[in-house]
């Protein structure tokens, strides 16, 4: 899997540079709410990973969506 820095997805079009599967998606996310639960984080970082996250979560919805399609084709 690839190994990305989080800190640097600003939108969508970073993600679809990336061409990420969705368990890469998964992974990020979970990265993510790992680094939540520690609450080591500042709340520039909490509000830039939640944000982060929020981007995440949209591009994963339209990879299963795209899945989706796939298979109703098949």
């Amino acid at each position: 899997m690839k190994k990305i820095d989080i800190k640097k997805i600003s939108s969508k079009e970073d993600l679809y540079k990336l061409n990420l599967t969705f368990e890469e998606i998964y992974q990020q996310l979970e990265e993510i709410v790992s680094l939540q639960e520690k609450g080591e984080t500042s709340l520039e970082d909490s509000i830039k990973f939640y944000k982060i996250g929020k981007i995440l979560a949209e591009y994963a919805q339209e990879v299963l969506e795209k899945a989706r399609i796939e298979v109703e084709k098949v």
